[in-house]
């Protein structure tokens, strides 16, 4: 789509390269539901390419259950998830769940519960309507699907998925990574009355390499703060 050593726009999307923080950035404007799909930011090398994957998905609509898309960090690190939520779900109670599918998600910890296990915690800021998940000293055994998740009394609990991917810190990878398989947002009406997925409203999105790790991380996910 777009490369560092060419014309640096094309259309809505756009590259920048700052040298100086070992860091290019993509942006793409005006997002529409037929820009979802798989995109790879790379770093051309010899014998082969240095790249990395990544999933964006659009959606029409607000969300009542808003976070990130997926999260990237290097062992050993802790990350806070901030996951936002509507009004009516102020007084009701909120929980983190692990899982590829909704069916297999295992609640991690809650809020109405001892709000640490372990290495996890989570704190809910009813104000800024908002509850926030730490993980702290993060090894590669936890990337997997996690849940935001509000429990809704005599109805289905509403949620929203994201990716947590750890990784130990390399200097350089010599191979592509094996492109991982992407989780459908549709849920049974009986399971979750919502079929959320990522962050909606989106007018831009910014993809951020850097070649001190191969990881990426999203910034600019919604028009507008989800937070009230």
């Amino acid at each position: 789509m777009v490369r560092t050593d060419s014309p640096q726009r094309k259309g809505k999307v756009s590259i920048t390269d700052n040298p100086d923080q070992l860091v290019f950035t993509v942006t793409m404007r005006k997002l529409q539901e037929t820009d979802s799909d798989w995109y790879w930011c790379g770093v051309e090398s010899d014998p082969v390419d240095d790249c990395t994957p990544l999933f964006l998905e659009v959606r029409k609509g607000i969300q009542s259950v808003r976070t990130r898309s997926w999260i990237s960090a290097e062992s050993g690190m802790s990350v806070t998830i901030r996951c936002h939520y509507d009004q009516k779900y102020k007084h009701h109670v909120k929980y983190w769940c692990k899982g590829y599918t909704w069916l297999h998600c295992t609640t991690i910890v809650r809020t109405d519960s001892p709000q640490s296990k372990g290495e996890v915690s989570i704190h809910d800021d009813p104000n800024q309507l908002v509850f926030n998940v730490t993980m702290r000293n993060l090894q590669e055994k936890d990337s997997d699907w996690y849940w935001c998740v509000v429990e809704i009394d005599w109805g289905s609990d509403d949620g929203v998925f994201l990716q947590l991917m750890v990784k130990t810190r390399v200097s350089k990878t010599n191979a592509l990574f094996k492109k991982p398989q992407h989780a459908t947002s549709t849920k049974h009406s009986d399971i979750l009355s919502s079929t959320t997925s990522h962050p909606t409203g989106w007018e831009s999105a910014t993809f951020i390499y850097t070649s001190l790790s191969p990881t990426v991380t999203v910034e600019e996910f919604n028009s507008t703060n989800p937070a009230k």
